[in-house]
């Protein structure tokens, strides 16, 4: 279990050490142009995450119950 552990916490140090030399992506967007389509989908998208939160807190209090 241990040589396991150790296995796993080295390729996260590889990993982070590899996102230090990685270059910064381009992005050739034109913020000028705002779609109506991309904002109503950001509103829908945000009412339903704002929606799903108590649910799930209500969800997850009575599973803790049982």
């Amino acid at each position: 279990m241990k040589k396991r552990w150790i296995i796993l916490m080295t390729a996260m140090v590889i990993i982070a050490i590899a996102g230090l030399f990685a270059t910064e992506p381009t992005f050739d967007c034109d913020f000028s142009k705002i779609n109506a389509a991309d904002v109503a989908w950001l509103i829908t998208a945000t009412i339903f995450v704002l929606m799903m939160t108590p649910g799930l807190s209500f969800f997850l209090r009575r599973h803790g119950e049982s």
